[in-house]
């Protein structure tokens, strides 16, 4: 079954944190595929990415709150629309689990609305306890998908964690340079009891982005374009992948993703 959050006859309300929240964007990890640039005006512009230096003393502001005019729009979001596959997201640049008392708030707001839904939380998931997972259970979140690599891919024991409480999925990007990795992950998440992996396109938004990638890989990466968006050129080992996958007979599902819209 499609996951409702990559359902097409789905919807879904999703929350980039830390930056539609009034927050700034925080993060601890150094994913090659990941730079603080939705704001970039175009894929020649350069950006300052201070996600790293905000999480070495990041501290929740205690004054935060959440605003009514959020509720509003939530309200008014689900209340047009009949679709009854339905999802909470929480993800963007800022690394979620930085921002727990939000994702509560929110948590809060959709059970006093009445709205039923999947809640989800994409994460690299370096922050993660057994009891933050409990917490996030008893918030009303079902599922975490985990970014294998913004570890390097030694997040194995965090996705094993998950998966003692909740469902646990897996989202990697596709970069032709992490190939043998990607493979090599497979029976590994099988043996865990993952419940999807996500194969996603990378995208690229500023020059600052490509300068990232050409560090991890050594060169700069080939791109192609859709609907206006840029991605990373994965040569065609996604379809290895879900191939590969199909083959073995894992119990997991496999998806193909570009700008969340399945392939």
């Amino acid at each position: 079954m499609i996951p409702s959050y990559l359902n097409p006859k789905g919807i879904q309300w999703t929350v980039y944190l830390g930056e539609t929240v009034g927050l700034p964007n925080v993060c601890d990890m150094n994913c090659p595929t990941c730079v603080d640039d939705y704001g970039a005006l175009d894929i020649n512009s350069s950006v300052q990415d201070l996600r790293n230096k905000r999480a070495s003393n990041w501290k929740f502001p205690e004054d935060w709150e959440f605003q009514e005019e959020w509720k509003l729009s939530i309200k008014r979001f689900f209340s047009e629309r009949n679709e009854t596959i339905r999802s909470f997201v929480f993800t963007g640049r800022g690394d979620p689990l930085f921002y727990i008392p939000v994702i509560k708030a929110y948590m809060e707001v959709y059970k006093d609305l009445g709205i039923k839904g999947h809640g989800v939380i994409n994460t690299s998931g370096s922050l993660l306890t057994r009891s933050m997972i409990s917490s996030l259970k008893d918030f009303g979140i079902n599922e975490i998908i985990i970014n294998p690599l913004a570890s390097n891919f030694n997040s194995y024991d965090k996705i094993s964690l998950v998966k003692e409480e909740m469902e646990v999925s897996v989202e990697a990007p596709l970069i032709p340079n992490c190939r043998d990795d990607l493979f090599s992950m497979l029976p590994i998440i099988e043996d865990i009891g993952v419940k999807n992996l996500i194969l996603s396109f990378a995208e690229i938004y500023s020059a600052t982005g490509i300068s990232k990638m050409r560090k991890y890989t050594g060169k700069a990466p080939e791109i192609i374009k859709q609907n206006g968006v840029s991605f990373v050129d994965d040569k065609g080992i996604g379809k290895e992948i879900k191939k590969e996958v199909l083959k073995k007979r894992y119990s997991y599902s496999a998806y193909i993703t570009k700008a969340n819209t399945l392939q």
